[in-house]
């Protein structure tokens, strides 16, 4: 008979998970490790994102204990990242930072990570210092940095950070993204500036 191994719990971990059947997804990783079945970066992975998406803290924490007694940590940048997401889905922003800090390595994925963190829990200004901490890093911010500080921007901003922004996203050429140009769009609307998010709805709609 075929014996189950890694990659068969891995497929059945992430399909629980991308269903947002998380329960299961932890269920099975405990089903897995009765069967003696060392887990892998990817199982670590997906089971953080199972945790994130219910905010089961217990569990995520136990997990992350996992990870740092396999020091995974050390070995892989995206286990460290799917561990910062977690915390900060959680509400857990402290914790998320600590995470990234001691990090060996990080790249604009960990950083994004933090600041849709502090911006979908409205600590606009933390989400603003990580910007700049991740920009000090020589980190290029991509679409999704910009899609957070945005969001951030237009609830804890000024109109002046957010102008700067925006020629920052013209700048590295990310005007042209659609999410960017909507957030933009949405953005100028908070503010008042119904003009100028009419202007960047034209622009889109030519586009498309």
């Amino acid at each position: 008979p075929l014996a189950r191994d890694v990659d068969s719990w891995n497929a059945l971990i992430l399909g629980y998970a991308r269903q947002e059947l998380s329960y299961e997804a932890l269920t099975c990783f405990e089903r897995m490790r009765r069967e003696r079945i060392s887990p892998n970066e990817e199982t670590f992975i997906y089971l953080l994102k199972a945790c994130g998406s219910i905010a089961a803290i217990d569990e995520g924490t136990r997990v992350h204990d996992e990870i740092a007694n396999r020091a995974f940590l050390e070995k892989s940048i995206a286990v460290g990242n799917a561990l910062i997401d977690m915390y900060a889905k959680c509400g857990l922003l402290e914790k998320a930072q600590q995470v990234l800090e001691e990090l060996p390595v990080r790249d604009n994925v960990s950083w994004n990570a933090l600041i849709a963190g502090y911006a979908q829990h409205g600590h606009g200004e933390e989400a603003f210092k990580c910007f700049e901490e991740m920009r000090h890093e020589n980190i290029l911010p991509n679409a999704i940095t910009y899609i957070w500080i945005l969001k951030a921007c237009a609830s804890t901003g000024t109109i002046q950070e957010s102008q700067k922004i925006h020629a920052n996203i013209e700048k590295h050429g990310l005007g042209n993204d659609n999410l960017v140009g909507n957030t933009l769009i949405d953005m100028y609307a908070k503010f008042g500036f119904l003009q100028t998010a009419e202007t960047m709805f034209e622009k889109l709609e030519k586009r498309g």
